[in-house]
């Protein structure tokens, strides 16, 4: 079985790519850097004797094509789950920014995830087993700090 692995490159996401090539499994690794899933995908193929795949996307491009995720799984076997630990916030991000942060953020921890499921859920419903595992990512604002001083007056 085959699992595709969002956010493989670091944390969450690494962990459970790692445990997962621990049982055998072929893996998609995406992350927006193909550095860093390619010496992944590298190490698991030595350590586990597993198929595993780095692919490159950024999350927060509009309409991300999927076509690298579909080249990696026509060679692999059967997908059997989708893993999204993905997402992220930048330290310059702040509330209220502006309308095009807002959409960043919102294909990087929610919109993009969904149209992964979307695009690869036909395969999932037609194997025997399928798993898709969403994670929440809450984007953390940290709020200046006289703003954090101000009370409620009556």
């Amino acid at each position: 079985m085959t699992y595709l692995v969002a956010g493989a490159s670091s944390g969450l996401g690494r962990a459970l790519a790692e445990e997962l090539a621990r049982s055998g499994h072929a893996l998609v690794l995406v992350s927006s850097d193909l550095r860093d899933t390619s010496a992944l995908a590298a190490d698991l193929h030595l350590r586990y004797d597993v198929m595993a795949v780095p692919v490159a996307l950024d999350l927060a491009e509009a309409a991300a094509p999927f076509s690298d995720i579909d080249a990696a799984l026509a060679n692999l076997p059967p997908l059997a789950g989708i893993l999204l630990p993905a997402g992220m916030t930048q330290a310059d991000d702040e509330p209220g920014e502006s309308a095009a942060t807002l959409a960043r953020l919102t294909r990087v921890n929610y919109s993009t995830l969904c149209q992964i499921v979307n695009c690869y859920l036909p395969q999932l419903r037609a194997a025997e087993f399928g798993l898709v595992v969403g994670f929440v990512l809450a984007a953390l604002f940290l709020v200046p700090g006289p703003m954090v001083k101000m009370k409620w007056r009556r």
